[in-house]
């Protein structure tokens, strides 16, 4: 899932098979 957090950073949350956790969360900035 992606989810913009303000204008041009974004989160992506990235799925990890096999761990507790389900999830690790990224950030992506945009650039020009």
């Amino acid at each position: 899932m992606i989810e913009q957090i303000i204008a041009n950073i974004y989160r992506v949350e990235i799925p990890i098979p096999g761990n507790p956790l389900g999830t690790s969360n990224s950030y992506l900035v945009k650039g020009h």
